[in-house]
């Protein structure tokens, strides 16, 4: 990570304070890489982690389950014994011996039973989830630890498809029992702006001021290029005679996946090369590389931007362009689609809003936008 140390010592810092955190930022702008970061630093100084990433839970029982199967993790008698029924080994309530079972009930209580029986967790998803939760500060007070639990992609409690069930009655228990779990520290990530500030920021809901917002900081160009053009010179690419980091630079638009992405094409054109040199030629090759690795997710998210609307694609290329929106419908569908664009992480708002005031989020999406456009 170029620039980032210092984000994540922040975090790992107010975490051991056992501050909760709410973490906004566009994906792939390494929210998450800094948070899993952050657990695996306050991991090693011997606290509790539970990491869930909501893109890949399909409803609230599974939720649950994911929740007191990690938490349980970090305990090493389970550890232990997942270990040994990884290798095949026969043992006791499908993973763990009788004992330990015995043992992790008497301490923990009945909520521990989904770490075993899965299936119990469909009758009644709520309850289960609350106990869920519950479980973790029983574990906390067993073992006498801290715990930080992680939720990425929080903003999917909010989706319209209510994966989860009702995002109200979800954040309401999330709330109550964790409001009530002194041993629990919460980092909320998300990377929809809006839904992330409604489900947590807005003063109806259950997390109104329940914790502070986390900002990563702006990686300025300067900073983008020492960063770069160490990382080459450490590999033994020769970058002296040249301005190629300053147009990879320039071509990443500060934004770091994208960035990185142009480095790392350029990286091994030059370490393929019998000079083993970043020449200016270099971050052109590499632009025309990366646009060609990722034309296939750039069609899907065309396809997805025309499923948004009759206008959406039509005002996502005014925008690509730099030229004022709102010359391509009326105001209020260019208006309708702007929001529904801006729901999916495609544009997001720089300067005013008038010529320039929106931007396509990824440069290479916005490229792509042009040249299909001519």
């Amino acid at each position: 990570m170029i620039e980032r140390g210092d984000d994540v010592v922040r975090l790992m810092a107010l975490l051991h304070e056992g501050l909760h955190q709410l973490v906004i930022g566009p994906r792939r702008h390494c929210k998450t890489t800094v948070c899993q970061a952050a657990l695996a630093r306050v991991a090693s100084d011997g606290v509790y982690t539970v990491e869930i990433d909501l893109f890949t839970v399909a409803n609230i029982a599974w939720f649950a389950q994911l929740i007191v199967e990690r938490a349980m993790a970090n305990r090493s008698a389970f550890r232990r014994a997942a270990h040994s029924a990884a290798k095949g080994v026969v043992v006791a309530a499908e993973t763990m011996s009788a004992a330990v079972t015995m043992r992790a009930q008497a301490e923990l209580g009945s909520d521990i039973e989904l770490a075993f029986k899965p299936a119990a967790g469909r009758s009644d998803p709520m309850r289960y989830f609350e106990h869920a939760l519950r479980l973790c500060q029983r574990i906390c007070e067993a073992d006498g630890k801290h715990l930080v639990l992680f939720i990425d992609e929080f903003q999917e409690i909010a989706a319209s498809r209510h994966l989860y069930g009702d995002p109200g009655e979800v954040t309401n228990l999330m709330q109550a029992v964790l409001q009530s779990s002194p041993s629990v520290t919460c980092v909320f990530a998300g990377s929809v702006e809006h839904m992330m500030k409604g489900l947590l920021a807005a003063q109806h809901r259950a997390y109104y001021q329940w914790g502070a917002w986390f900002t990563l900081a702006p990686i300025p160009a300067p900073v983008w290029r020492a960063g770069i053009d160490q990382r080459f010179r450490d590999a033994g690419v020769d970058v002296s005679s040249s301005s190629a980091v300053d147009h990879l630079v320039a071509h990443g638009d500060g934004h770091p996946r994208t960035t990185v992405l142009l480095a790392q094409h350029a990286y091994v054109f030059a370490v393929t090369s019998p000079t083993r040199c970043l020449d200016d030629l270099r971050p052109v090759i590499a632009l025309d590389l990366a646009m060609k690795a990722e034309s296939g997710a750039l069609e899907v998210t065309v396809a997805q931007i025309r499923d948004l609307g009759r206008y959406a694609l039509d005002i996502a290329f005014h925008i690509a362009s730099g030229d004022p929106p709102y010359k391509a419908a009326e105001p209020w569908a260019v208006q309708r689609s702007i929001e529904a664009l801006k729901q999916k992480g495609i544009v997001e708002r720089r300067g005013s809003v008038g010529r320039g005031g929106w931007t396509i989020t990824d440069p290479l999406l916005r490229r792509y936008l042009v040249s299909i456009n001519e």
